[in-house]
C-alpha cells in the first residue's frame, strides 16, 4: 500500500491505490518532524550541525561555543581524530552525534581507526 499527500488548494486528500480518502492534510497516524519536535505541522525548521568535533582543539572551542550559545543545534563527533577525547571532556549535554570516519581526506592532517584495522589502512597508516 502506498499513501502519498494530495496537492490540492483546498482540499487534502490520501490516495490508496487509486481511492481517495478525506484524512485531513496527511494519512491517519502520521506526525510530521516538526511535531514531534513541539512545532506545529506547518513549521519550517532550520538545522545547523557542526561538523568535524574532535579534529582539532580550535574546532572543538568554536563547536561548543556555537552550541551553547545557540548559533548551532547539533555537532558530530569524529571519534578517530587527535582531538575527540578533549571533544568528549568538554561535553556538558550538548546535541552530539557520531560521524561516521572512514577515511582521512587531508593529506597533512591524517589519523587512522582507534583500533587495530589492517584493511581500512593505507600505505601510511591512515585512513586512505
Amino acid at each position: 500500500m502506498l499513501w502519498r499527500r494530495a496537492r490540492y488548494r483546498n482540499h487534502h486528500r490520501a490516495h490508496l491505490n487509486g481511492l481517495r480518502l478525506p484524512l485531513g492534510r496527511y494519512a491517519i497516524g502520521v506526525t510530521t518532524l516538526a511535531e514531534r519536535l513541539g512545532y506545529s505541522e506547518d513549521a519550517r525548521l532550520l538545522i545547523i550541525n557542526c561538523d568535524d568535533l574532535g579534529s582539532t582543539r580550535a574546532a572543538n572551542v568554536a563547536i561548543y561555543e556555537s552550541l551553547r550559545e545557540g548559533l548551532a543545534t547539533s555537532a558530530t563527533l569524529m571519534v578517530p581524530c587527535p582531538w575527540a577525547r578533549d571533544a568528549a571532556a568538554e561535553y556538558r549535554g550538548e546535541d552530539v552525534g557520531v560521524h561516521l570516519t572512514l577515511n582521512s581526506e587531508w593529506e597533512n592532517y591524517r589519523w587512522g581507526p582507534i583500533t587495530r584495522s589492517p584493511s581500512l589502512l593505507d600505505g601510511d597508516g591512515g585512513f586512505p
